[in-house]
């Protein structure tokens, strides 16, 4: 686009503070509002991810609104299901658990696993669709290891490869 090779493009989140500086580009930035959904999906084949109390402590050590603030450049809205506004489906009404460290810690600690001690290796898989995945997985594992005391590695995949081995629970 900026070379005049392209009259429309969709850019990826983490240009638009750049887009919105540029005296020329920023008029023609358009903000369009879509339903997409970031979600962390937690295999129950894993042992750990069999005990409701770990599940939850995942769920509680994840600051979802620094997600959007930082990594979405404020252009999100936190989804309190596993349906985001704009898809049929969606309940105003559901609350997500809230950003809470000190539940994730006693959680986990209460499922056996104090500080992350003794908790196995753990992969964050990924499909490669878009930029701004990676950068949310990695502050995800970052907080996971900040909240909870457990180092999580990140893989990212081919999409159609990440697809396959998610409908067959390989992931």
């Amino acid at each position: 686009y900026e070379s005049g090779e392209a009259d429309i493009i969709e850019a990826e989140v983490s240009e638009y503070p750049r887009l919105k500086k540029d005296p020329a580009l920023s008029k023609d930035v358009l903000v369009q509002e879509a339903p997409v959904l970031f979600y962390l999906g937690l295999n129950r084949i894993f042992p750990p991810f069999e005990d409701v109390r770990v599940r939850r402590a995942f769920a509680h050590a994840i600051d979802k609104e620094q997600i959007i603030r930082v990594i979405l450049t404020g252009l999100g809205k936190r989804a309190e299901g596993i349906l985001p506004p704009g898809i049929p489906g969606y309940d105003p009404s559901l609350r997500g658990p809230e950003f809470s460290p000190e539940k994730a810690k006693a959680l986990l600690a209460g499922a056996g696993y104090p500080g992350g001690k003794g908790f196995p290796a753990l992969t964050l898989t990924y499909g490669r669709r878009r930029a701004d995945s990676g950068r949310v997985c990695q502050v995800v594992a970052d907080m996971l290891k900040t909240n909870l005391g457990i180092p999580v590695g990140i893989e990212e995949m081919e999409w159609g490869s990440f697809l396959e081995q998610a409908q067959n629970s390989r992931l």
